[in-house]
């Protein structure tokens, strides 16, 4: 009995930490998108900036 328990207790254990690193991967995916759509509007704003002065 206590090892069916104690192999219930293993899959929820797997499942939590399988949970765990997906959500993590994703969460770093996102980060990554947003810091790099946040440099590439930078990278934009310098171009026109420079732009502009060379008029």
């Amino acid at each position: 009995m206590e090892i069916i328990l104690m192999f219930a207790a293993g899959i929820i254990v797997l499942i939590i930490a399988v949970l765990a690193i997906s959500r993590g991967i994703t969460e770093r995916i996102r980060t990554r998108d947003v810091n790099v759509k946040k440099k590439i509007a930078n990278l934009e704003n310098r171009i026109d900036a420079l732009e502009s002065k060379k008029r």
